[in-house]
Formats: C-alpha cells, structure tokens, sequence
C-alpha cells in the first residue's frame, strides 16, 4: 500500500553521493535508533534526470520533508517528494531583513526565495523581474526590473578580470597617464616650451585621493 508521511532529516551526508537523506518517518519511526533508519532519494521534479541533467540540493539537517512509502508498512521503497510545511516556521518574514535600497517595494506573494542556513538569500520577482543575492553581512547583487545591475560589497573589495588584465590596472595606468600630464613642466605650449598645468595644485590632491578610494574598492 501507498502512503505519504512527515519526517525529519536527520542526517545528509551520503557516503555515495547519491543526494539521499536519512529520515526518522513520523510517527512510525519516532523511537528508532538512528543507525536503522532508512536513506531515500527524491522524486525528481522537472528537470528529468540522466547523466547530464538534473538537480543536485539537499534538505539540511533538522528540516522536514514529505516522504512517499511505497510498500507500507514495510519501509523498504521510500522517497522524498518535498518540503514539508510546519505551523510557525515558515519563512517569508526572513526577506524582511533583507535591505537593498535599489529594490522596489515588495508585496506578498512576491518575491520568490530561498534562504540557506548561512544566511544568504537568492530571490526573484517574477511580477517585476528584479532577481538578486542579499548576504548576511549586507553585501548584495541585484539585477533591477530594467536590466541595470547593482553591486553592494560594503567593507568588501570587487575584483574584475580576465586571463589578461584586470580593471584596477587598467584604471592606474589612467591614471598614471593623467598625472604626468598635469604634473609641473611635463607639457609644453605650441612653442615647445615647458608650462604648468593651471590646476595642478588642487587636481593632484584629487587624483591622489581616488587612488585611495579605488585601493579600497578594488582588490588586485
């Protein structure tokens, strides 16, 4: 006979790698020694499933899952179907945490989102399009309704790159280049004679200060 239960994960690490979970079935199992319960993969859901496709995501330890028993009451042919919903844990509230002043004003049932045990948070609305990653120390990404993206790393530095180059270097070289052409005597008039960049005096100041600021933005 087929029936679905409740039950708890108790452990995730499979040996195999074969993305089963251990469960304690509800309330079937409640006074089993963990050593015998038994380790159920899940029904995929969408995606299919062969050797190139599919989706690799556990539940964490402590959660619980919804479990189809085939072959009840005999245990032998179990898997898991889903979540499984839990009175006064759900966890729409967790998004009101999540502080990003370029994301438009949010109505349930929007947006959609997972919240890892981390903290972190991937969301997407699909009323407006916005998608992004909030994480537990504020940093975020954010792609906005009208493809603009945002990048938030507060204390944190950005690295962009390639197997060439990297954008800090490039924006020193700039600026290298900017400096020597405003530094005292480095130009000259259309009589070749050296001259003096007007504003040296207080653009040199400037120039030095936004290095500063981009060692502090940018990591090598």
């Amino acid at each position: 006979m087929e029936t679905i239960r409740s039950a708890k994960v108790v452990d995730n690490v499979d040996i195999n790698k074969l993305g089963k979970i251990q469960v304690r079935i509800l309330p079937d199992l409640i006074d089993v020694e963990q050593s015998l319960l038994p380790w159920v993969g899940k029904y995929s859901i969408g995606a299919g499933t062969n050797s190139m496709i599919g989706i690799h995501e556990v539940p964490e330890i402590g959660t619980f899952v919804r479990v189809v028993i085939e072959d009840y009451p005999f245990l032998q042919r179990v898997r898991y179907i889903s979540d499984d919903y839990v009175e006064g844990l759900y966890i729409y509230n967790k998004f009101e945490d999540v502080t990003i002043s370029e994301l438009t004003t949010q109505t349930y049932p929007q947006p959609f989102f997972k919240c890892y045990k981390d903290g972190t948070i991937d969301f997407h609305n699909s009323s407006t399009g916005e998608h992004g990653t909030f994480y537990k120390n504020g940093q975020y990404i954010l792609i906005d309704s009208t493809g603009n993206l945002f990048v938030n790393l507060t204390n944190k530095k950005l690295k962009i790159y390639n197997d060439v180059s990297n954008m800090k270097e490039i924006l020193k070289k700039f600026q290298e280049i900017i400096l020597g052409l405003i530094t005292p005597l480095s130009i000259v008039d259309g009589d070749g004679k050296p001259c003096t960049y007007a504003n040296a005096s207080t653009d040199v100041p400037k120039i030095q200060q936004a290095l500063l600021d981009l060692n502090n933005l940018m990591g090598d």
